[in-house]
């Protein structure tokens, strides 16, 4: 349990809850966690894995600061947390999986897959029904590069902005051996139906594919496509 300390409020507090796992501290600096579970701001969340090189950890710059960090950092980190967790709200428990494998000594080319199933949310940004997120970060079997995916599928969603029935999105990211600052990125999105005010379309599927520099937040070219049925546009509105 965490104290979130408020200067004009009442104390409030983070915790993880029914925490059960097995972790093995086998031969030759290998770690594998089989199964680690508990729930965080009411959801289920299970963790597992393999590490090769495992007290390697222990050298990682993630737990080494040149300077500590200042006063009241925390405090400020654990309110914003508190608050994102008070303005989401789920219609039954969510499953979040998380599995990480490879070497320690090579934390680029680390296996993940993470997993989301939400079967309703109710978040600051939108509502969904029936979510499931997929995220997977591999490297390759022939370069040491790294490919990325991402897949999100919902039953129907909602925001300010617009309104889609059986959501299908798919993120490819890679890089190629002859240039690795540069990620080549890949989109695919469809929906059965999408609606934004007085504009609404049936069977919509939006491709695109461009080129990103990972030293700049703009892309540096590329193109997309857009189609739909039955598109129906009210101008005057």
């Amino acid at each position: 349990t965490w104290p979130v300390i408020e200067t004009n409020g009442p104390p409030r507090q983070l915790s993880v809850e029914n925490i059960q796992t097995d972790l093995q501290l086998l031969t030759n600096d290998v770690w594998q966690l089989d199964n680690l579970q508990a729930q965080v701001g009411g959801a289920s969340i299970q963790l597992s894995g393999s590490l090769t090189n495992a007290s390697v950890i222990r050298d990682w710059k993630l737990f080494h600061r040149h300077q500590p960090p200042a006063p009241g950092t925390l405090q400020a980190r654990l309110r914003r947390i508190a608050d994102t967790l008070e303005e989401i709200h789920f219609a039954t428990e969510p499953e979040v999986h998380l599995d990480v494998r490879g070497d320690a000594r090579n934390v680029e080319n680390l296996a993940v897959r993470l997993l989301i199933q939400a079967p309703g949310a109710d978040t600051p940004w939108g509502t969904a029904n029936g979510v499931r997120c997929e995220l997977l970060l591999s490297p390759s079997p022939r370069t040491p590069l790294s490919r990325a995916e991402m897949t999100l599928r919902a039953a129907n969603a909602a925001t300010r902005w617009a309104a889609t029935t059986n959501l299908g999105l798919t993120l490819h990211l890679f890089s190629t051996a002859q240039d690795t600052n540069i990620v080549h990125a890949e989109l695919e999105l469809v929906a059965d139906s999408a609606q934004s005010r007085s504009n609404r379309a049936e069977k919509i599927q939006f491709t695109a594919q461009w080129l990103h520099s990972l030293t700049n937040a703009m892309p540096l070219s590329g193109e997309g496509e857009l189609r739909g049925a039955n598109v129906v546009t009210d101008w005057a509105r």
